[in-house]
């Protein structure tokens, strides 16, 4: 796996070393921020990411594909059939 690291006009830019005992592959490809999350719903805390993100979310790639078909906008939230395939969606 390559190295993940930072530059600036070809310079490279120092970045600030991971937290001690976790490995820096989980904070270079951002691992880091969902598995503290996964332990705090573990441990009974309330998460950000819930059904009405999902659903958010399920609007948003919806819409997409369907934008992407008819060749315009599409109003969010999407209004239209949620049980069709993304593929569906694009041909209309």
């Amino acid at each position: 796996m390559p190295a993940a690291g930072l530059e600036h006009d070809g310079e490279p830019v120092a970045v600030t070393p991971p937290p001690p005992g976790v490995e820096p592959v989980v904070v270079d490809l951002g691992y880091l921020g969902q598995m503290q999350a996964l332990v705090r719903a573990h441990g009974g805390r309330p998460s950000p990411v819930d059904a009405r993100f999902g659903r958010a979310v399920l609007d948003v790639v919806c819409g997409a594909y369907a934008s992407a078909g008819s060749g315009g906008p599409v109003p969010l939230p999407f209004s239209g059939s949620r049980d069709r395939t993304p593929l569906e969606l694009w041909r209309g």
